[in-house]
């Protein structure tokens, strides 16, 4: 319920509640905060108001509501953690307290600083909390949310990388609000869909709206070309899917990748913002599967340099796991390099520069059995920046940290509907 809830909070869309103001919960209380002595999620209900289509969250109740649920996170994390989680020094949480008194207003709690710190061995005062990524640095810079509704619609953004020229996997057909499509945007009937069925040995199918994490995406594979069979791989998806799904062909990662973890399709997550007329990028995270799942959600991540060099470690996001090498199959990451890697880091530049309203993105790439970078899927809201700080072990904008946390300092102080004017009038993106 809370990451649906969430997903509403965010995007002001209710898919949860059904715009009901009776149905609206007066607390939130998360799963097992009981165990850890946490409050529930408390908020103003007199700040949200109701359409017919519509909740509309005063921003300050969006903010108290996010901060809430994602201390209750941390500190879970924190609590649960099966690798050692160190206190920070007195003089460390010194220097958090400089950081984030001047540019938040607050003080934050330590359990992100000393997390990622136990994860990588490094301290950094300007790791971001994921609670304030969110409500302070993310819904900051990219407020316009209506952008990331359309470009977060998996039937919708491949058109994007078409027209800037960058792989994705290839559509066998989709299906928006019930109806079918085949890859050049025409309709089809189900027995062409049966028949693009059976052209392919194997497919994989995923939703295309309102997901995250891997959730219910599925390779359908080994079946049988006669009528009867394939009809029940069709209302097997039918049935699972409902409406609103993407089917595409099944695609594979290059040896370098396939080496780490062989069963899942590895990607990295690449970060990218604007800042003085620049596309740059954080660093980055590659997430590779554990357990032979096909996805790489849920398994571990380590850190990569723009040349492709991988870092000497691995992690995961539960942290219970740091390790010189993959805990399934024994991949060593010391003095790995990823040699496409630096044509992926490009092609989320160029990407970046096809949707400049959002300031920033974070896109999944891999690279396939052919050598070419694959853009898998790429997000302006609820995109997460902890898989990168694990892998790390820095805040995700490095040296332009105090310049970023300036500009969104300054922002917060407009309106969300009124941030562009400081875009057209100030000197923050040129």
């Amino acid at each position: 319920m809370i990451n649906q809830f969430y997903s509403q909070l965010t995007q002001d869309i209710s898919t949860v509640i059904g715009f009901n103001p009776d149905s609206f919960p007066e607390v939130i209380n998360e799963a097992n905060t009981q165990d850890l002595d946490n409050p529930p999620i408390k908020f103003d209900k007199s700040k949200i108001h109701f359409s017919s289509t519509k909740i509309d969250i005063e921003e300050d109740v969006r903010v108290s509501m996010i901060h809430s649920f994602y201390t209750n996170l941390s500190r879970k994390h924190h609590v649960s953690a099966k690798i050692e989680v160190k206190p920070l020094t007195t003089a460390q949480k010194k220097e958090v307290d400089e950081v984030y008194g001047e540019y938040f207003g607050m003080k934050v709690p330590y359990y992100d600083h000393e997390l990622y710190q136990a994860s990588s061995g490094k301290f950094d005062p300007f790791y971001i909390p994921e609670k304030f990524f969110f409500s302070d640095v993310e819904c900051v810079l990219n407020s316009n949310f209506h952008y990331a509704q359309t470009i977060e619609d998996k039937n919708l953004f491949p058109l994007l990388p078409h027209m800037a020229g960058i792989k994705t996997p290839p559509i066998i057909w989709l299906n928006t609000d019930g109806m079918n499509f085949d890859k050049d945007r025409e309709f089809v009937k189900r027995d062409k869909v049966l028949e693009m069925l059976a052209d392919h040995d194997s497919v994989f199918v995923k939703p295309s709206v309102g997901t995250c994490g891997g959730e219910s995406c599925k390779v359908f594979k080994d079946y049988s070309k006669d009528r009867d069979s394939l009809e029940n791989v069709l209302n097997e998806i039918e049935n699972t899917y409902k409406s609103n799904y993407l089917v595409q062909e099944v695609i594979s990662n290059c040896d370098s990748l396939k080496e780490i973890h062989p069963w899942s399709i590895n990607t990295f997550r690449i970060v990218t913002y604007i800042l003085h007329g620049e596309i740059k990028n954080a660093p980055t995270a590659l997430r590779t599967g554990r357990s032979q799942r096909i996805v790489d959600n849920g398994g571990v991540v380590t850190g990569v340099k723009d040349d492709g060099t991988l870092g000497n470690y691995c992690a995961d996001k539960h942290f219970s796991i740091v390790s010189d090498v993959h805990p399934d199959t024994g991949y060593e990451f010391a003095g790995k390099k990823i040699d496409e890697f630096p044509l992926a880091l490009e092609a989320a530049k160029k990407m970046h520069r096809h949707i400049p309203q959002a300031k920033i993105v974070h896109w999944d790439f891999t690279i396939d059995e052919t050598g070419e970078p694959c853009l898998i899927e790429a997000n302006i809201s609820n995109g997460g920046i902890y898989l990168n700080q694990i892998a790390n072990g820095c805040g995700p904008f490095t040296t332009d940290s105090e310049e970023i946390f300036t500009i969104c300092k300054e922002l917060r102080k407009y309106k969300k509907s009124q941030r562009s004017i400081p875009y057209a009038t100030g000197n923050f993106w040129n």
